[in-house]
């Protein structure tokens, strides 16, 4: 069961460091999906997965290509931003139980030409898998443990032309991907 193992440190000889790097490239892992996501950039979120991976979102339970295929389309016209918090990593050999808690924020527009802000904290819950030296998702399965829709007056324009402010957009019209060396 996830959480056995704490405070156990059987880490199968491993040193310290070794283990808080392997940590590392899980949680960088995890964080580039975030961004995969909210970016809407398909080429880094199938680098997350191994391409025998699968995935249940709920909305869809599948191989990985068909989530890729099925998530950015249903995400289009949204904004998202997905914040991830507490983060319990168990290793054992070259695979990973992961289980990372998630709030995602999707700005999205109803039927009636109105802004709202859906709100939903759950949980990841991944077996990571690790091969030729790098860590990847195998199986990924969300947990929804709550969910929350208001409206939103959410708006490019709020503030007066004088206050310059840079918004995030998704694809590679986002300042990250000009700006900054992301690869």
């Amino acid at each position: 069961m996830l959480g056995d193992s704490l405070g156990k440190h059987e880490w199968l000889g491993r040193s310290d460091a070794s283990m808080l790097a392997e940590r590392s490239a899980i949680q960088d892992v995890l964080v580039a999906y975030c961004r995969a996501i909210d970016r809407r950039d398909a080429n880094l979120l199938r680098r997350v997965y191994w391409p025998d991976a699968t995935d249940n979102h709920g909305v869809y339970d599948g191989p990985v290509d068909g989530f890729v295929a099925m998530i950015l389309p249903f995400l289009a016209g949204q904004r998202t931003h997905h914040v991830l918090g507490n983060v319990l990593i168990e290793l054992a050999d070259e695979v990973a139980r992961v289980e990372s808690y998630v709030t995602a924020h999707h700005f999205r527009s109803t039927a009636a030409d109105h802004m709202e802000h859906y709100v939903v904290g759950g949980r990841y819950l991944d077996t990571m898998q690790k091969r030729n030296g790098g860590w990847r998702i195998l199986r990924r399965t969300f947990v929804e443990d709550w969910n929350q829709v208001r409206p939103a007056n959410f708006r490019d324009d709020a503030l007066s032309p004088e206050v310059r402010r840079t918004f995030g957009r998704n694809g590679p019209d986002d300042v990250s991907y000009t700006e900054q060396a992301f690869s």
